[in-house]
């Protein structure tokens, strides 16, 4: 069920990000590609939502970079700008 509702949900945001009618499509390997490459992304993205920035809390900590999160939300960004490129 769960990964039912991943695939409606990736499907839906890929309508509106890469104006694709269907993502998701066994037999086209490119496809199942992106479809690795965005899970990843999305997972990530979830991963870090749900860490704690020490440096909101201790604002000297922020500066130090203690938990890297910010370097790391930095690098998901990057890989999210270059998925958005590469989908047309």
């Amino acid at each position: 069920m769960k990964s039912a509702f991943f695939e409606l949900t990736q499907n839906n945001m890929m309508r509106m990000d890469c104006r694709k009618e269907r993502y998701y499509d066994e037999n086209n390997t490119a496809d199942l590609e992106e479809t690795r490459k965005f899970k990843e992304t999305v997972t990530e993205a979830f991963q870090l939502s749900r860490a704690t920035n020490y440096g909101d809390f201790v604002p000297f900590l922020k500066w130090v970079g203690v938990n890297g999160l910010e370097k790391r939300l930095q690098e998901l960004q990057k890989k999210r700008d270059k998925f958005l490129q590469d989908c047309d």
